[in-house]
């Protein structure tokens, strides 16, 4: 996907970005047309790679299949264009169907350089193509995807109770409360609430309070940006 990269410096141009004076080679020498083209073939050899079903990889792995999904939206978005809008709706509809609610045995997941999670990564991808194309179905993508992270993620009812319905265990009290935390894993007995999970989870809350202007989504995020600076930052981190 570097070239996305090549195409996206374009679209920065007009920023004038100031770079690190011991970079070397920075400056992109290929047209507009040029770049689009290679930003073009590189999305259509990672298009052929899906399985058209179920909008996935065939090696299964599937965190990868909401980044394509990302770069798509990407491109259209610097490009003005709607080239990908409708394949996207087939691939989020096919990967809706074989993963109910976009979720994976993974609330998140760490592969290769601790990227975000493949659930995560469906709503950052439906969150932004609602953003491009100004259509409400990709928001109901992002939404679903959203609900299925929250069945992971400890509101503040929970934690005072002490109990959430996907874990078969007592929450931990920890002397503050554990609201807005996330889990990283859908298994009903794993006890891993992630700091990645947690920030990501804050993240995709806080893009979508910013769109519909949901509370729900406001206070999910505040509360998960509290469990972060109470219960995962040290003093240190704040100088």
């Amino acid at each position: 996907m570097s070239a996305l990269f090549a195409l996206s410096s374009y679209s920065m141009a007009a920023e004038e970005p100031k770079l690190p004076t011991a970079w070397r080679g920075t400056n992109v020498t290929q047209s507009r047309v040029c770049r689009i083209n290679v930003a073009t073939s590189a999305l259509q050899e990672a298009m052929d790679m899906l399985n058209q079903t179920d909008g996935q990889f065939h090696n299964g792995t599937y965190a990868d299949a909401g980044v394509l999904y990302a770069q798509m939206v990407e491109f259209d978005r610097l490009t003005n264009h709607t080239k990908y809008k409708h394949k996207l709706k087939h691939y989020f509809k096919a990967t809706l169907s074989n993963k109910s609610g976009f979720l994976d045995h993974q609330v998140i997941s760490i592969y290769n350089e601790c990227f975000p999670a493949t659930d995560f990564r469906m709503i950052a991808a439906g969150w932004a193509a609602y953003k491009t194309y100004n259509d409400s179905e990709f928001l109901e993508y992002a939404e679903a995807s959203w609900a299925s992270a929250r069945r992971y993620t400890i509101s503040q009812e929970q934690a005072m109770l002490g109990t959430i319905e996907t874990k078969n265990f007592t929450l931990a009290t920890c002397n503050e409360t554990l609201a807005g935390g996330t889990y990283s894993n859908t298994d009903t007995n794993s006890t891993d609430l992630d700091s990645l999970a947690s920030g990501m989870f804050f993240v995709v809350s806080a893009l979508l309070a910013n769109v519909t202007s949901n509370n729900t989504y406001t206070d999910a995020a505040i509360q998960s940006l509290y469990f972060i600076t109470s219960l995962l930052q040290s003093p240190s981190d704040y100088t």
